[in-house]
């Protein structure tokens, strides 16, 4: 089964004995014998053979899975100086699924903080040390938050910026839904760039713009 569940469509997971009311549409339900997962609102389902699926429009096109063991890190470093993909500006190349399966808005923000890329450099711009600290940042920061349930830093730092203040949406990142705080490595204002309609939060003191404008 394959859902485009773009920004508004919705999973839940319930036991099967809990009635679920919403004015969302259901569109799936996959049943264990306790449990129920639904899918709301996804307007774009596709039911697939399995020996079609590299034949799916979408499917065929799409890049490696960060977390599959098989994407390593010298693949990542290949992907991002490739012709297809070295040209591209950062912003665009985390949401694109060709180079990459699976990363999402908030892991643009946290993988370009921690490799200390700004958002409008692409990997032209950047010399073989940059790339490569790009590349163990993809890898890194998606297994951190695969295994952490979304977290992007460590417990004792998310539990730190919890103590003073923040909400959940902002003490589990270094950046994503922090602009306006201050940053965690220089103490400059987190700020906000807007892509789209997909916000990117970045720090302009560690993440500078490398390219000539």
């Amino acid at each position: 089964m394959y859902s485009h569940n773009e920004l508004y469509e919705r999973w839940t997971v319930n036991l099967n004995t809990k009635r679920v009311k919403s004015a969302r549409a259901r569109r799936v339900v996959l049943k264990t014998k306790k449990h129920a997962v639904r899918l709301w609102s996804a307007t774009d389902i596709d039911l697939i053979p399995t020996s079609e699926e590299d034949e799916h429009p979408f499917l065929k096109k799409i890049g490696p899975d960060v977390l599959n063991e098989s994407c390593s890190f010298e693949l990542i470093e290949e992907r991002l100086t490739s012709k297809n993909f070295h040209k591209k500006k950062a912003s665009t190349l985390m949401l694109d699924q060709t180079f990459f399966a699976g990363l999402g808005n908030y892991l643009r923000s946290e993988i370009l903080f921690d490799a200390k890329i700004h958002p409008d450099d692409r990997p032209y711009d950047l010399d073989k040390t940059e790339i490569t600290e790009w590349a163990n940042s993809i890898k890194n920061i998606s297994h951190l938050a695969y295994k952490t349930g979304g977290f992007t830093v460590s417990k004792s730092l998310a539990d730190k910026n919890k103590a003073n203040g923040e909400s959940k949406r902002s003490y589990r990142h270094a950046v994503f839904m922090r602009n306006k705080y201050e940053c965690l490595d220089c103490k400059s204002r987190i700020e906000r760039k807007w892509y789209g309609k997909r916000k990117l939060d970045y720090c302009p003191s560690c993440q500078i713009q490398r390219a000539k404008v």
